[in-house]
């Protein structure tokens, strides 16, 4: 059986189905502790007196240009490069 961790992963079996099932079933169980923590972290913020939220003044909209301008640019260095090589 082939180490599925040391050769690259590859999920096309039935073990490698199985282990990115777990995988991604952790990610999730660990998605949901730090939203949890995040939270209990904002409540003794906002007890204290010192919650803020996000700044004032970021929409969403500023915040798709500046993933725009990020895409540009970083497609603009992939190009200047000559594009992606394996090495």
């Amino acid at each position: 059986m082939p180490d599925i961790i040391t050769e690259g992963g590859c999920a096309c079996g039935t073990v490698g189905r199985v282990v990115a099932s777990v995988l991604f079933g952790l990610a999730e169980i660990e998605q949901e502790y730090w939203r949890e923590r995040q939270a209990a972290g904002i409540a003794v913020a906002k007890r204290r007196g010192i919650y803020r939220g996000r700044a004032k003044g970021t929409t969403k909209a500023k915040l798709a240009r500046a993933r725009d301008a990020c895409r540009k640019v970083f497609a603009w260095s992939r190009k200047a490069k000559g594009g992606w090589r394996r090495r």
